[in-house]
């Protein structure tokens, strides 16, 4: 599997209010531990 510079994040959202966000760098690694990543978070 190729590896690349990766980050994960995301938005909440209640009735079109933006709640909070947020975002991680993960460095290098493959596209398999960034979706991991983004599910744990």
């Amino acid at each position: 599997m190729a590896a690349g510079v990766t980050a994960t994040g995301g938005a909440m959202y209640k009735q079109g209010d933006w709640i909070f966000g947020f975002n991680q760098y993960l460095g290098v690694c493959s596209i398999f531990y960034t979706e991991l990543w983004g599910i744990l978070d």
